[in-house]
């Protein structure tokens, strides 16, 4: 008995957990970090927008601009954290990723915004390097971006169709997305129905 009294309070604290960080967190929050940046001792560059902010449609944010200027972290549209850690000369590949509506909550459910990384300035790819993109709902999920990312692009999903039938995690010209946020969601649905079962047996 006092196994399962233990049980159910750490299932209920791991869903209270994740309810309240789909509550708290209605940002999208961009992050990138260099392979050295551990050590080197820099910390990661940080781009948030809240949900009913611009920019809209379509708008291509240069890493260099925006972090390039440390004494600029607020502007109209977004907020930026660390630009003072910004390294022209830095190769970012490392991209964390998080994104949470107001309304319609649900990890790995479609998001408000739809998000591509592009690995060189002006959002333009070549044939060697492509650019990745993001439309899920997703609470903080880190990816690796082969060739390293130099610019952004954020599109207001009501006004694109790119990604029309799915949304996605980490789509490769929109080719391929990976599993990651469906499973989180899927996870959530599974301790959902394990709570309830371990509430009947009690």
């Amino acid at each position: 008995m006092h196994y399962s009294r233990h049980t159910l309070t750490l299932i209920t604290f791991l869903l209270a957990s994740q309810v309240q960080a789909q509550i708290d967190d209605t940002n999208l929050t961009l992050t990138f970090s260099s392979a050295d940046a551990f050590i080197r001792g820099l910390k990661s560059l940080s781009f948030s927008v809240r949900e009913d902010s611009e920019p809209l449609y379509q708008h291509c944010f240069n890493l260099a601009d925006v972090f390039g200027n440390a004494n600029s972290t607020r502007h109209k549209e977004y907020t930026t954290n660390n630009s003072d850690q910004y390294d022209p000369q830095a190769n970012y590949t490392t991209f964390t990723y998080k994104q949470l509506n107001t309304t319609g909550l649900g990890i790995g459910k479609n998001a408000v915004r739809l998000v591509k990384v592009w690995p060189w300035e002006d959002c333009r790819e070549d044939e060697h390097y492509h650019w990745y993109g993001f439309s899920c709902q997703d609470n903080v999920t880190e990816f690796g971006i082969r060739g390293g990312a130099k610019s952004f692009s954020i599109v207001d999903r009501a006004k694109s169709n790119e990604d029309e039938g799915h949304c996605w995690t980490w789509a490769i010209d929109g080719r391929r997305s990976a599993a990651s946020t469906s499973f989180k969601g899927c996870f959530v649905a599974m301790m959902v129905a394990v709570l309830s079962a371990v509430i009947l047996v009690l």
